[in-house]
C-alpha cells in the first residue's frame, strides 16, 4: 500500500473508524488520514469552531 501511493503522491484515508484498536491497525498499514466516532460524533456546525478550538 505505501509504496504505490507514494510513488503517485496519494494518500489514503480511512473512513468509519470507531476503535483505537482499527486506528492503530491502519495506521501501521500506513493509512494517512483517519475519520469517524472515533475522533468525532456528527454536530451541528454552530458546534464546529469550538470543537476545532479545544483539539
Amino acid at each position: 500500500m505505501n509504496r504505490v501511493d507514494r510513488a503517485l503522491g496519494l494518500g489514503v484515508v480511512a473512513e468509519g473508524v470507531e476503535t483505537q484498536a482499527q486506528h492503530d491497525q491502519l495506521q501501521a498499514w500506513g493509512c494517512d488520514i483517519f475519520q469517524g466516532f472515533l475522533l468525532a460524533r456528527p454536530m451541528p456546525l454552530s458546534a464546529l469552531s469550538e470543537f476545532i478550538a479545544t483539539r
